[in-house]
């Protein structure tokens, strides 16, 4: 009786090692890690009023800790939504941290803008920007 038990004894070990050994597995339906970037206007500075004609600076922090920051984008709108200068849109693919800067940037008409910076995931989807807050951000500028 012996004999018997020990093959199914082998066979109930087994399987269960097998068992163990996927607990944390989810057979390929995991959800993806979220794509979060700390995104920071450094210049110009929220609410900032800058003369029309005036040349101005504009720099956008991205930090990804240990991980890649993919598509980044930073552009001037103004209060209807309209793009009035797109200061960048491309693949950074740069790890840890990277800064965009735009020197000279000029607006001739006065009014209120704003300068909004984001990053999106490898696909370069939206969706990217709502796995986050942090991944979009903009300041408001008055041009006089």
């Amino acid at each position: 009786m012996m004999k018997k038990i020990q093959p199914l004894l082998l066979l109930t070990m087994s399987l269960l090692l097998v068992l163990l050994s996927n607990c944390d597995k989810n057979n390929g339906t995991e959800a993806p890690e979220p794509y979060e970037v700390e995104v920071a206007i450094l210049s110009p500075t929220d609410n900032a009023k800058i003369l029309a004609g005036t040349p101005f600076d504009v720099i956008v922090d991205y930090v990804r800790t240990e991980k890649i920051v993919h598509n980044i984008k930073v552009e001037i709108v103004d209060v209807q939504g309209v793009v009035v200068t797109k200061l960048v849109e491309r693949h950074a693919h740069i790890a840890d941290q990277f800064t965009f800067e735009k020197k000279g940037v000029i607006i001739q008409t006065p009014g209120t803008y704003f300068v909004q910076a984001s990053t999106t995931d490898l696909d370069a989807t939206e969706t990217a920007l709502s796995d986050s807050n942090k991944n979009w951000v903009e300041h408001v500028i008055v041009i006089e």
